[in-house]
């Protein structure tokens, strides 16, 4: 470990380690058991658990370190082992061309738009220094974004690195701005927008909807407390997800959030793992959708809440 690697670790666990080491909620230890259950010996994280009877080495990606780092921090749980963690997502970064790929790089892996941004958030939820990865990754990202999915999760990428937005070309920020404005008013998409153009720097008042902007997202909570897909029939926990962060960027919540905690509840497995619909199989991502909504709600970390 490099000795700015050191002492950026070091000041980041000093800064977090009272709020991370208050108490955890009781219904949800059992999900932080099995956020950690997922970590491997190089200190990544799995997607899933891994069947008993698979004799291959565990090997996790960085989807699912960041995933997983980001939940126990919304959770107000400890990252066990942070400096292999950490270890690992500098070892997924290739400095020549900016971008993060999903292993490390000297197994050959290639970056993309999405691994970057969530290998930016790993990064700061872990207090790598940012400056290591800052420059590089504003260019990648720039150069590489095309469509809107590639915006949406570049500016939240971007965010973690405070302020870099302000450092893209007048160009891009321009472009992207306009990309990222609705083509539809349902509940996901209005979301996933609004919630991109302000990390773009749009200010409230120039969104869409205007002084009915939260009755909007209001109106898309479905019968069972979830929001979903403009046709799909049935919620699921990562439109549900997207909405929420806009109802936080916009410090409103949905009109029956005890509705929402009973959808989470379906949501959720024995084992404190979450799937991303009722009935189907529990993953590290829709976990970390779930952690979210909780401290979108302001209920993962009570204590701390905001």
């Amino acid at each position: 470990m490099s000795a700015q690697h050191y002492f950026g670790l070091l000041s980041f666990l000093l800064l977090i380690r009272a709020p991370l080491n208050a108490e955890v909620p009781a219904e949800h230890k059992a999900t932080v058991e099995y956020l950690r259950s997922l970590q491997t010996a190089e200190g990544s994280y799995l997607p899933e658990p891994q069947p008993a009877n698979v004799d291959a080495r565990p090997r996790g990606t960085l989807r699912a370190t960041s995933a997983a780092v980001r939940a126990l921090k919304y959770f107000g749980a400890e990252v066990p082992n942070p400096e292999r963690t950490a270890k690992f997502v500098e070892a997924c970064f290739d400095a020549q061309l900016g971008g993060f790929a999903d292993r490390p790089i000297a197994e050959g892996a290639k970056p993309n738009v999405f691994t970057t941004a969530v290998g930016l958030m790993a990064a700061k939820a872990l207090g790598l220094p940012a400056q290591q990865f800052r420059a590089a990754a504003v260019k990648y990202l720039s150069e590489n974004c095309q469509t809107f999915e590639d915006i949406r999760i570049a500016v939240a990428g971007l965010e973690a690195l405070a302020g870099a937005v302000k450092e893209l070309d007048d160009a891009v920020l321009q472009q992207w701005r306009t990309q990222v404005k609705p083509q539809a008013t349902d509940a996901r998409t209005l979301g996933s927008c609004w919630g991109a153009q302000l990390r773009l720097g749009v200010a409230v008042e120039e969104l869409s909807g205007g002084p009915m902007r939260i009755k909007l997202l209001q109106a898309g909570q479905r019968p069972d407390g979830g929001f979903g897909a403009a046709h799909a029939p049935t919620s699921d926990l990562e439109t549900t997800y997207r909405v929420m962060r806009a109802f936080f960027m916009l410090q409103a919540q949905p009109k029956d959030p005890a509705k929402l905690r009973e959808f989470l509840a379906k949501c959720r497995s024995a084992n404190g793992a979450y799937a991303v619909e009722p009935g189907k199989p529990a993953n590290v991502a829709a976990t970390y959708y779930a952690a979210a909504i909780y401290h979108f709600l302001g209920d993962a970390r009570r204590s701390s809440a905001k």
